[in-house]
């Protein structure tokens, strides 16, 4: 399995090290950010409580549908796939259709979050 990281950094620092790169100014290493959020509460309201606990869920029961991680949570189904589909949309989680059927999966072995502040943002 792999790691999920997760870097945090303004949208203006971001923008500013995506330049860089783009220059040749900066060359990403492998373990950079893939994902990035622009505050801890940006990244809070991702990866709030319930969404974690879903993202356990996946991990130690593998459901096989949104519908079984749903009773799996004790939450309604609506409420999980609004919050899977959100945590698809960041690329935290991926759903693997089959037929009408999506399989929610965490394809990581751990999330860690790097916090990149302002003047290391070009290292």
């Amino acid at each position: 399995m792999k790691t999920l990281t997760i870097g945090i950094l303004s949208y203006k620092e971001q923008k500013e090290r995506l330049f860089a790169i783009a220059m040749g100014e900066i060359k990403p290493k492998p373990d950079d950010p893939k994902i990035w959020f622009t505050s801890r509460e940006a990244l809070n309201h991702v990866l709030s409580n319930k969404n974690m606990e879903l993202i356990e869920a996946i991990s130690k029961h593998k459901p096989a549908s949104i519908r079984e991680l749903a009773k799996l949570a004790h939450r309604q189904e609506s409420n999980v796939a609004r919050d899977i589909k959100k945590l698809e949309k960041y690329k935290i989680i991926e759903l693997a259709k089959s037929g009408r059927t999506k399989k929610p999966m965490f394809p990581y072995s751990e999330i860690v979050t790097k916090h990149i502040f302002p003047d290391h943002a070009h290292a």
